[in-house]
């Protein structure tokens, strides 16, 4: 590769990934979980354990796990142990070979490796470094290893290293040299190896294949040794151009060197070499199938032409699970998912939100391959494998649910033997048979929700105990990405209430139990956390989301009831359990949001007052999460931005039930006092304004601000939406303070904040505040629109002569930019 080019590659990867971490923080999203982006009901997990879960079913990434499934430390520390002595420890061995610090290992290599110095006080207790000393042998080996260890290992592909070729050759020389004056196999033949792979990093594919095939091929090396050799000898025949035997060497190792798998996997990969070319060297239907299945794990399409292959040639291999596991997987992803999401009344962000499936949903007649692999699965079914056919039935009884037959699924799981189900297939099964019952209801009523009660205690009690400790831990692919956390009953649990139960009541009218349900499928939301303004919450944010905006007081009302007092029917009370570990606090928090929302001010302040604990996180944080943001609603600003919060550290900023108070004392005075009512309903309306997306009071009655109101929701699912987006209410307010006036200059003020109101409804008033901020300009619809504001026409014609209006057009662009517009008044 020409010099320029490598760093041009390393460029333009940099910009892809900048412009991707753009793209999702302007989607003002979450970051996205690569295990949990789809809905799945059938666990990936049944079949083939550690071994191959690098090669389950994802569209968000190239591998399901980048982790090889053996530890490659570990294997090669176990067999020096046992080489070196009964009482080294493989953990001994391993924490001197791999785990020292650089400082540590340079002071070991320089001294006590070589016969000059004592150990170290921290490594005087590890019984290898003492074996090593009494081994000369081994001692000698060791040495010549971490000697060149350096010149072997992996660069950092930003660094501009030089390969010392004359190094290499210089001590593949002598590694040649020792191994004809070691006496035992172990040392002997490692020695080969490192004469082997330093030819090979030295580029001399011929002196690396002669050491190969002249001392390695024939050889008992031991386990660890072969996967080493026989991959480097893969590689050489790759950079030869034997691009056929370089596969076929790459998925023998594959095969049986767990270690090397995932490795082994991606050179193979690499290849790109015909099938046809590969199978023709293999000597068994066993290596076929492996052939077979690799390409299959490479397929992201809808394809079971790989399974029948394995399935032909050995219809035991475990990769018929797996690879029917995968198929079902894109089932999920294309049809399930977007069945049960896409009609969603609620944002959900578990439901492929970032678009990964978008190319499978694209796939036709996925009906007709949902029948294919029921077929598929009846075949395995009643064929002659040595074990049980329930793996089958029980996909077969899914794939029936897919399609909507759950006589044929029930009919499927009666025809299996718990006795011969492991814990694995038992729990799936169930699971199966919880949707194959939840699809026969149309109408949640007390007697068709009785039979999910059993299922649904098996459920709660798998939850539990999955999130006892944490569900099953996954290292991300790079350091800084930390671990995954794999926890497939509680996705599933959340997924079940979430996206089948909530919408049967949905359809019912019944807000209050949908809540109840959303909130059952989030065991881990306890305390205040539901009516907490947003801080962090995306693994909750579909549950939060719902309880935030989408209830009424009258729902949240009934809520309570079921908190107050247990039901005696007991699907009710296993529904409502997740009430338990809801706050009281919380519950009145969110009540006394929804009278804002209803403008019952009075209820709001009841509510409110019965909130015992209060704190600073009353308050939203600003956009750097450094300060608490306070405001005072009932300033009434001719510019919205920047927005007039008040200091964090203020103690006049308004709380809900302090603005809940002053506007049940504006309302009561606006009736008493006529005298002062276009005042009073002034000051109601510029409260009502700043609840809003372009108010310094949102947080009265939204739980979070950029976004959420305006783009991550259909506005018209929000109840109160003619306030916290189009600003109807405040409108009407100004104009009912308008008429009860007879004070130019005030009527002008009111008729100015009208306007404003008004302009929040435009074609593009949405985008306008984010494409100004951020590009300097205006969007072309709202500009266009903002040229008619009837309430514009009105100030410039009845009170262009006022203080007011002056102001007015110093101060706003956008009555410059009408009058610009409309210069002679009509």
């Amino acid at each position: 590769m020409p010099s320029w080019k490598k760093p041009l590659l390393y460029f333009v990867s940099l910009l892809l990934v900048f412009a991707a971490g753009i793209t999702i923080d302007l989607a003002c999203g979450p970051e996205p979980d690569p295990y949990d982006y789809s809905v799945t009901f059938f666990h990936n997990n049944l079949t083939g354990g550690k071994a191959y879960l690098a090669f389950n079913f994802t569209n968000s990434q190239a591998l399901y796990d980048w982790s090889e499934p053996a530890n490659e430390q570990e294997v090669n520390a176990g067999e020096w142990a046992a080489y070196i002595g009964k009482n080294v420890k493989p953990e001994e061995v391993q924490s001197v070979m791999y785990k020292l610090d650089h400082r540590t290992d340079s002071v070991l290599l320089a001294g006590y490796l070589n016969l000059k110095t004592h150990l170290p006080d921290s490594l005087k207790g590890n019984a290898f470094l003492h074996a090593l000393k009494n081994n000369r042998e081994a001692l000698l080996y060791y040495r010549f290893a971490k000697i060149i260890e350096p010149a072997v290992s992996p660069h950092d592909p930003w660094s501009s290293v030089i390969i010392d070729t004359a190094y290499l050759l210089k001590n593949a020389a002598y590694a040649l040299k020792e191994e004809g004056s070691a006496k035992n196999p172990f040392i002997k033949l490692r020695y080969d190896f490192q004469a082997q792979r330093l030819f090979h990093y030295a580029g001399q594919d011929k002196q690396a294949i002669a050491v190969y095939e002249k001392y390695l091929k024939k050889a008992r090396p031991g386990y660890y040794i072969q996967g080493l050799t026989r991959e480097l000898r893969a590689g050489e025949e790759w950079r030869a151009g034997d691009a056929a035997k370089a596969a076929y060497l790459f998925s023998k190792v594959f095969a049986n060197f767990p270690e090397r798998r995932i490795q082994a996997y991606q050179n193979y990969v690499d290849i790109k070499v015909t099938e046809k070319a590969v199978i023709a060297l293999t000597r068994s239907n066993e290596e076929k199938a492996v052939i077979y299945a690799m390409n299959g794990f490479y397929t992201p399409a809808f394809s079971t032409k790989y399974l029948k292959k394995v399935y032909s040639v050995a219809p035991s291999s475990p990769f018929v699970e797996i690879l029917l596991t995968r198929e079902i997987n894109k089932l999920e992803a294309a049809y399930v998912t977007p069945r049960l999401s896409d009609k969603l009344p609620y944002d959900n962000i578990n439901s492929d939100y970032y678009g990964w499936n978008d190319s499978l949903k694209k796939a036709k007649n996925i009906n007709g391959y949902i029948h294919e692999l029921q077929n598929i699965c009846t075949q395995i079914a009643g064929g002659e494998r040595n074990h049980s056919a329930a793996f089958e039935l029980i996909a077969k009884a899914y794939l029936e649910w897919m399609a909507g037959d759950n006589k044929a699924g029930f009919l499927q799981l009666a025809a299996i033997n718990d006795r011969t189900l492991n814990t694995k297939l038992y729990d799936q099964k169930q699971l199966v048979k919880l949707l194959l019952i939840a699809q026969q209801i149309t109408k949640p009523d007390s007697v068709s929700t009785r039979e999910l009660v059993p299922s649904l205690r098996w459920l709660d009690k798998k939850v539990a105990l999955e999130l006892s400790h944490k569900g099953e831990t996954i290292k991300g692919k790079y350091d800084f990405e930390g671990d995954y956390h794999i926890k497939r009953f509680t996705w599933s649990a959340r997924d079940f209430y979430q996206k089948i139960l909530v919408p049967l009541y949905l359809a019912q009218h019944d807000t209050a139990k949908a809540a109840l349900a959303m909130l059952k499928g989030m065991p881990e939301l306890t305390g205040d956390t539901l009516s907490c303004y947003h801080e962090n919450y995306w693994d909750n944010f579909t549950t939060i989301n719902f309880w935030q905006y989408y209830l009424h007081s009258s729902n949240l009302r009934q809520i309570m009831a079921y908190k107050h007092k247990e039901s005696s029917d007991p699907y009710l009370k296993l529904l409502s359990s997740g009430l338990k570990n809801t706050s009281y606090d919380c519950l009145y928090n969110l009540l006394g949001t929804a009278y804002l929302r209803e403008h019952n001010y009075k209820k709001a302040v009841m509510a409110l007052s019965q909130i015992k604990k209060h704190s600073e996180k009353g308050f939203p944080l600003d956009d750097y999460g450094n300060n608490r943001l306070k405001s005072d609603p009932f300033i009434a600003q001719l510019k919205d931005y920047p927005k007039n919060y008040l200091p964090s550290q203020s103690s006049k900023g308004y709380t809900k039930l302090n603005f809940a108070r002053r506007m049940y004392v504006l309302q009561l005075s606006a009736k008493r006092n006529p005298k002062k009512a276009a005042q009073y309903y002034f000051t109601m309306a510029a409260g009502l304004y700043n609840t809003s997306y372009y108010g310094n009071a949102w947080f009265m009655i939204s739980y979070v601000w950029e976004g959420i109101d305006m783009e991550m929701m259909d506005p018209k699912h929000l109840y109160y939406e003619g306030d916290v987006t189009q600003t109807i209410g405040a409108e009407q307010l100004f104009l009912k303070a308008r008429q009860l006036s007879h004070d130019p200059e005030f009527k002008a003020r009111c008729t100015f904040m009208a306007a404003k109101c008004r302009g929040n409804r435009y074609k593009g008033a949405a985008d306008e505040f984010e494409q100004y901020k951020m590009f300097q300009r205006h969007n072309a619809d709202y500009s266009k629109e903002i040229k008619r504001n009837d309430y514009f026409k009105q100030l410039q014609k009845n009170y262009s002569t006022t203080h007011f209006y002056k102001t007015a057009v110093d101060e706003c662009s956008y009555l410059r930019d009408f009058i610009a517009a409309n210069p002679h008044p009509k």
